[in-house]
């Protein structure tokens, strides 16, 4: 909190005598921040006034909210992940000052590593740390603040593309929030299977693999993908990764870009093979049955998927999950 409070000196570039007459508001934003109901009322009501007054307090107020509305980003954010996150899972934290507010809504269940743990920017040894970290843990949160600050060269999110599996974000304010199943393969990860599937535009879908045989409810269904086109793509399409029930409807999904955004079709070099790492966050709660999982590609913009033969249709079934208790296994059509 003496941070929070240096930087609103920081944010206000007066004279020792008008940083004196401002302190007592700076220390009531302070005390609003750890949750003081009277200063928080008092703030809202001063920081108001302020911005009608002229460009001095109008920057003072501004830098102000701003600190309050990260409080407020970084209290949502660690509720609902204490909801959703378990005790096995690590959660990273980026840049890693985001400990102090994070850490100070969390009840301690959580294990928070601030990475990089030495100074920033990321550096290529950093990501050593990152990949013993992600093989210890099954799933993996990332709280990402100011990404331009703290990875300008991108290593971290070409790493994450590279050997995780993303499979669900959401934003908190400033803060994103993402969720990954690790890239450590086990011993029973199953093969490629070969894929027909071609797509108007000349975009194929050369293979794809299951990277377990089973995969126990709640946790992250791990789905490689190797794509292929014939011609420049003209369009920037997303990949959808659905569940559905036996009646259709879905009940889990993943969409993204292909290899986390890294690798957007318009960029693909016609005949180079793109590798497409995706994860599916299954629920904890699925009824036993069987499942069908569909995968296909749209334009985000209209909305529109896009067309795949043979036969015609928008989409491409994948495989079949046979949910059993809390297990739920991985079946293909030459297999069932």
């Amino acid at each position: 909190w003496r941070r929070k409070e240096q930087e609103s000196y920081a944010a206000y570039a007066g004279t020792a005598h008008e940083m004196q007459r401002y302190q007592p508001l700076i220390q009531a934003v302070v005390a609003a921040c750890q949750g003081d109901e009277e200063a928080q009322r008092r703030v809202s009501a001063t920081l108001q006034h302020m911005e009608g007054v002229d460009e001095t307090n109008r920057r003072f107020a501004q830098a102000a909210r701003r600190i309050l509305a990260g409080e407020r980003d970084a209290e949502a954010l660690m509720a609902d992940l204490q909801q959703v996150a378990s005790p096995a899972d690590a959660v990273l934290l980026t840049p890693p000052e985001q400990v102090y507010a994070l850490g100070r809504y969390g009840d301690g269940s959580l294990d928070l590593y601030p990475f990089p743990s030495e100074s920033c920017p990321i550096s290529e040894s950093d990501l050593t740390e990152l990949s013993q970290l992600e093989s210890q843990h099954d799933r993996v949160w990332i709280v990402l603040g100011d990404s331009a600050a703290n990875d300008p060269a991108g290593l971290m999110t070409q790493w994450l593309a590279d050997h995780a599996y993303q499979a669900w974000s959401t934003w908190y304010g400033p803060l994103q929030l993402f969720l990954y199943g690790p890239g450590a393969e086990t011993t029973d990860t199953l093969p490629f299977q070969a894929s027909q599937a071609i797509w108007q535009g000349g975009i194929s879908l050369q293979e794809y693999r299951v990277l377990d045989s089973a995969v126990p409810l709640g946790q992250i269904l791990r789905l490689e993908l190797r794509w292929q086109a014939d011609e420049p793509v003209t369009e920037r399409y997303k990949v959808f990764i659905h569940l559905l029930d036996s009646s259709g409807q879905v009940v889990a999904q993943r969409d993204g870009e292909p290899a986390s955004g890294t690798r957007p079709t318009t960029a693909w070099i016609p005949g180079e093979v793109i590798s497409d790492k995706h994860g599916l966050w299954l629920p904890g709660d699925l009824p036993a049955g069987d499942y069908r999982l569909i995968l296909g590609l749209y334009n985000p913009e209209t909305g529109d998927r896009l067309q795949v033969c043979c036969p015609p249709n928008d989409l491409v079934s994948l495989a079949t999950l046979r949910v059993e208790g809390d297990t739920a296994s991985i079946l293909f059509s030459d297999r069932d």
